[in-house]
């Protein structure tokens, strides 16, 4: 392993979420730990979990005594707050007691970037991971027009946040033409939401052993922004054709007793297991187990920009999706690759499961054709566009110590 000359070199990633289901912020805490940083993440801290803990020799994890509850716009920005004043606090401490060399700070909410106040007066350089478009996420969440006040302050929280920040990271080509409007374009680069090979492990969708049942499955949150509900009607529907069919969800969030409600109206019984969520390290056999992955979503101003990570995960376990078309996945999968909905309803859902039901062999195919994709933008490639933003960090900031080379082969 390559390495910087000098001590070992120090990040903190911060991040108001669950570092062990949390895709994006563990894939690059491993990457910087696998270049040879040590690594200290302040994250949630979900029940059953312990106050510390350590993943590898080099990846330290402190959890602050919060856990993420959804619900009105207070309780957001109290569990914010708090959990804003609780990493601020102990970041500060640990950067007097041994200066780090790069902040990480992970959104939701982009003000979490002012918990590195203390580093950056010290001049260690701030990294801002832009996960979701904070405006559109209230906007659809509480059905406020973008002429609302609060639609208005939070523009406003995202401007200054992305000025106190030496760069910003985001998620898909898509984003930096909605983040211009905060930061401009030579501030912005794109890491890539795009599954560690290391954990999901490429299948063969016509060698992977075949389940009992014939299973659909949607890993992350459960919400009806996400068409859970549309999927759960298409399931009942087609129960009588496909007798075996079971759609297993697994995740928590706002709409699960909602959802949950729907399938016993329906009488789903055995065709619907509704899962907790779980580590990132058990996606892979929940996904691949299954016949179909779901990426469904509605359209609205927060769809419109995101990239789906379930999407890419299960083809790369050799998985066929079904999947709403946006614009930023419509850019990187074209139709041959992923069955597109067109209307989004459950007839429309149910017909596309039923012909993959009765042609596998055509999922089969979009997984091979999805290869495109990932040849493109695999996670080895997505992790140099990483170092090579922190590099450039480390050279205007003048700190020779936080220079990054991959890791050997």
């Amino acid at each position: 392993m390559d390495c910087a000359l000098g001590m070992a070199k120090r990040v903190c990633e911060i991040s108001c979420s669950y570092f062990m289901r949390d895709p994006r912020v563990r894939r690059e805490a491993e990457a910087l730990a696998d270049a040879g940083w040590e690594v200290d993440v302040i994250c949630l801290r979900a029940l059953g979990e312990p106050a510390r803990s350590e993943l590898g020799s080099s990846i330290h994890i402190q959890r602050v005594p919060l856990q993420h509850k959804r619900g009105r716009k207070l309780r957001y920005v109290l569990e914010y707050a708090a959990f804003f004043l609780l990493a601020s606090a102990r970041l500060s401490i640990q950067q007097l007691r041994r200066r780090y060399d790069l902040i990480h700070i992970h959104t939701m909410p982009n003000a979490l970037v002012f918990a590195a106040w203390l580093p950056k007066l010290t001049g260690t350089p701030i990294l801002l991971d832009t996960h979701d478009p904070m405006p559109e996420i209230y906007q659809v969440r509480f059905g406020i027009p973008p002429t609302h006040w609060l639609n208005r302050m939070l523009l406003w929280e995202e401007r200054v946040s992305f000025a106190f920040a030496d760069h910003l990271l985001t998620t898909n080509a898509r984003m930096p033409l909605l983040y211009v409007r905060s930061a401009p374009p030579t501030k912005i680069s794109i890491v890539m939401n795009v599954p560690d090979p290391k954990i999901f492990k490429t299948m063969n969708p016509l060698e992977r052993a075949q389940p009992r049942r014939f299973t659909l499955v949607y890993t992350g949150t459960v919400t009806l922004i996400y068409g859970l509900d549309i999927v759960i009607q298409a399931v009942a529907q087609l129960r009588e054709t496909i007798p075996n069919i079971c759609l297993r969800i697994v995740g928590e969030g706002d709409d699960l007793e909602r959802l949950q409600e729907l399938a016993a109206r329906l009488q789903l019984g055995a065709h619907i297991e509704f899962l907790p969520p779980v580590a990132l390290d058990q996606i892979p056999a929940l996904v691949s187990s299954a016949d179909i992955a779901v990426a469904t979503h509605r359209k609205d101003a927060v769809t419109a920009w995101g990239f789906s990570t379930k999407l890419a995960e299960a083809l790369l376990l050799g998985v066929p999706v079904i999947a709403s078309r946006s614009e930023a996945i419509g850019y990187y999968f074209d139709d041959t690759m992923v069955d597109y909905l067109d209307v989004g309803d459950a007839a429309e859902f149910a017909a596309r499961v039923m012909s993959l039901y009765r042609e596998p062999a055509r999922g089969a195919q979009m997984v091979r054709q999805a290869r495109a994709f990932f040849a493109e933008h695999s996670w080895e490639q997505e992790r140099a566009r990483f170092f090579e933003v922190v590099q450039e960090m480390a050279r205007v900031s003048g700190r020779g110590l936080v220079s990054v080379t991959e890791p050997t082969k």
